[in-house]
């Protein structure tokens, strides 16, 4: 990550900070409400890549839904976020 990006800047563009889910998990200087956000960011991402595949407008590899819910799931076991 970054040590100078804002979450907020992080939650524009998560994946330009950490390339897999687990990275923010593994984040020491997060609070897990701000993991929560940016994984957030993330699941939004990825559920618009499955809607764009799903009409066939591909545009590259992208983390798939299941990995940042189980990292969601991992900083709030709680979560009842589902696919």
């Amino acid at each position: 990550m970054t040590t100078t990006a804002s979450v907020d800047e992080i939650v524009l563009d998560p994946y330009s900070h950490f390339p897999k889910p687990h990275d923010v998990v593994d984040a020491k200087t997060l609070s897990d409400a701000d993991k929560l956000r940016i994984l957030d960011a993330m699941a939004h991402d990825a559920r618009e890549l499955q809607t764009a595949s799903a009409e066939n407008m591909t545009g590259g590899e992208g983390v798939s839904l299941h990995d940042v819910l189980e990292a969601r799931r991992s900083v709030d076991p709680t979560s009842d976020v589902t696919q």
